[in-house]
């Protein structure tokens, strides 16, 4: 992909992380009272759970162990806590999708009059149980980096990966910092921790990665630590310029990703081996509730199509279905901003038991 096709995405991203009290309205899961909560879901790297029947946040050690949550929220990310992300079972659906709709009309919409439509979702409203899914990985482009001002970009280093590397053995990596040539990817140093098959993972190691063209990446072998220019499984990661970080993709080598978890510290977690799961790129964790700012996935947000201020997110008031157990609920985003403060990353949720 040419650079100048990427340009629009680096700017994205940039003004995305610009804009801390919360409001809760408690709830009890009794069928048809509707709750409404704001979430500070702000951290780049922590997920803040939330349990549906109590209508309350829950403190989680282990996610993928825990059923205490149903749903977690980090910033625009939402997971389920079910598929590769947990051990409950939890499924979801769109059954309201407005994200489509043009933008003078999503601009008009409110809380207020979208009460309605969310109201509107019954019992008889649930789709067949093959049409609810759960959550699995997808490829992120942007986990990495994060905006810092209004025209840079700084590393996210609290965010990782555990790594499947193409010889076969494992390691975590994260990207510890970049630089940047204009909107154009400069470098980006890498730290690592190796894995050998059967053993664990070792001490922290760096190297710096200089951005290869999209015709002619710079890749990287974390089993030695050094650049290579050759083909096949000799390779684990590559950089260009275009601000992308991708995976071998090569069908014959094992290469793979897993999001670590901010439970699993980078410094000090002991096998990269153990992942459900491993992408062949830059995993995040995806479910039903997308994570993308687009219509074209059919989020809850939307970026930029606001002409007054190009830089929030605008709700689309999507209606989206979680069963958990024998319970069916609700649950329609209606913002990403504090309602006091202004400061993004605060999510408002609107929410119902209907089964």
């Amino acid at each position: 992909m040419p650079v100048s096709s990427l340009r629009p995405l680096a700017l994205a991203v940039l003004l995305l992380s610009a804009c801390e009290s919360e409001a809760t309205l408690p709830v009890t899961p009794v069928l048809g009272v509707v709750g409404q909560t704001t979430i500070n879901a702000s951290s780049t790297s922590e997920f803040r759970y939330f349990n549906l029947g109590t209508g309350a946040e829950v403190i989680v050690t282990d996610p993928r162990t825990s059923t205490a949550w149903d749903v977690a929220f980090r910033r625009y990310e939402v997971r389920l806590n079910g598929g590769v992300a947990g051990s409950k079972g939890v499924t979801g659906v769109r059954v309201v999708d407005n994200s489509t709709l043009p933008a003078a009309t999503l601009l008009g919409y409110t809380p207020e009059n979208q009460l309605a439509s969310f109201e509107g979702v019954t019992a008889t409203s649930i789709p067949a149980a093959n049409l609810f899914t759960s959550t699995v990985i997808a490829p992120t482009l942007n986990a990495w980096f994060r905006a810092s001002g209004p025209t840079t970009l700084v590393a996210v280093p609290s965010v990782a990966w555990k790594l499947r590397r193409a010889d076969g053995g494992y390691a975590v990596v994260r990207v510890a910092e970049l630089t940047l040539a204009g909107f154009s990817l400069a470098s980006l140093r890498l730290e690592y921790r190796v894995q050998s098959v059967g053993g664990v993972l070792g001490a922290v190691q760096s190297v710096t990665v200089p951005a290869g063209t999209p015709e002619a990446p710079t890749k990287v072998s974390l089993a030695t630590g050094m650049l290579v220019t050759t083909e096949g499984c000799t390779w684990d990661l590559a950089v260009t310029n275009a601000i992308t970080l991708s995976v071998n993709p090569d069908a014959v080598c094992p290469t793979g990703t897993f999001p670590l978890e901010a439970t699993e510290p980078f410094t000090t977690v002991t096998s990269a081996a153990d992942a459900p799961s491993y992408g062949r790129f830059m995993a995040a964790l995806s479910s039903p509730i997308p994570n993308g700012f687009s219509a074209d996935v059919k989020p809850p947000f939307i970026y930029g199509i606001d002409p007054v201020n190009t830089n929030r997110l605008t709700p689309t008031f999507n209606v989206y279905l979680i069963k958990t157990g024998s319970a069916t609920y609700k649950l329609q985003l209606l913002s990403f901003y504090n309602p006091t403060t202004g400061d993004s990353g605060f999510l408002t949720l609107r929410y119902a038991r209907i089964q």
